[in-house]
């Protein structure tokens, strides 16, 4: 049985915190053209395999139908305090939502939920705005690029000089693997110095690994090696 941490009914909207994610969740997630693979309860497993960190798996209903859901990660900490987020270590997640009008009914309920759990903040990493009345940052950005299925394609589309900056590891003879958990080591060393040279905590291999053995079909990685087998780059790539 699922238990319930809160329960809100506004009207005939049912907003609800599970300690688990409920039937329905993963459908919905698939259904819905904002979703993402950081929005399924197997993302959530790898944060709390290997940081230990706890998650509400919060829905809301319409006449018994769901109609939105949001996952929110708790964070204790030192440093920053205790607070949420949705979704951690990487740039999306917030909720999905049947309609942008359950926004305004959401935010009440995060506002219970945070005077109740006493968090310092929620955090809602969303890639799209949404008519809100809390504070909102958006000085971060992203890019998207289609990818056609003939790689020739794809470089005829890059400027002179990036076409010049990927032939010339060919020419150096340098070449590139792509693979799952026998690559770990080769890219958790590139890994280490850049987020070294940043000035970052790494995030532990493990975390890694999790994500690896946890979607066996939708993450890899992909590392390039020098003339004498040193690994020189690394990309840790998830697709959904």
């Amino acid at each position: 049985m699922v238990k319930q941490d809160q329960n809100l009914v506004m009207n005939a909207l049912k907003i609800t915190s599970h300690t688990a994610a409920p039937a329905g969740w993963e459908a919905f997630v698939a259904g819905h053209p904002g979703g993402k693979l950081y929005h399924l309860p197997e993302w959530d497993a790898v944060v709390a395999r290997t940081l230990g960190r706890r998650t509400h798996y919060i829905t809301l209903e319409e006449a018994g139908t769901l109609a939105g859901i949001l996952p929110l990660t708790e964070f204790n900490s030192r440093i920053f305090g205790r607070f949420a987020v949705s979704q951690p270590f990487i740039n999306y997640g917030g909720p999905l939502l049947a309609s942008d009008e359950l926004i305004t009914p959401l935010e009440r309920y995060l506002a219970g939920l945070r005077s109740e759990q006493r968090y310092q903040h929620i955090e809602l990493r969303m890639d799209r705005p949404i008519e809100s009345q809390l504070p909102c940052k958006q000085h971060k950005v992203t890019f998207f690029m289609d990818l056609p299925e003939d790689p020739e394609i794809l470089m005829a589309s890059l400027k002179a000089k990036v076409r010049s900056q990927v032939r010339r590891p060919m020419k150096e003879n340098m070449s590139g693997r792509s693979g799952g958990t026998e690559l770990l080591e080769d890219f958790y060393k590139v890994f280490t110095i850049n987020m070294r040279e940043l000035g970052t905590p790494p995030l532990p291999k493990s975390f890694f690994r999790a994500i690896l053995e946890q979607f066996p079909q939708n993450a890899f990685i992909v590392t390039v090696y020098a003339e004498d087998g040193t690994a020189c780059a690394g990309a840790f790539l998830i697709h959904y």
